[in-house]
């Protein structure tokens, strides 16, 4: 598990929200329910991002930040 970073987060959250490129870092805010993904390169990055038990590999531009939305039964 890499990268994570969060403003308020319980071990749960952790335990299924991560990425697994360590050039990228995942951002979670509480006051905005989202996530932020970047890749802190100036290189293309793929990594796959686990959002709560879900994972999907992402293609991110260099120093690109995509967001998604957080899991609506927290």
């Amino acid at each position: 598990m890499y990268c994570l970073t969060t403003a308020h987060c319980k071990e749960s959250v952790e335990e299924e929200t991560f990425t697994s490129n360590p050039l990228t870092e995942l951002n979670g805010y509480e006051t905005n329910p989202m996530w932020a993904l970047v890749n802190n390169t100036n290189e293309p990055q793929e990594t796959v991002l686990t959002l709560f038990g879900k994972s999907e590999t992402i293609n991110l531009n260099p120093s690109e930040i995509r967001w998604f939305g957080v899991k609506d039964d927290e």
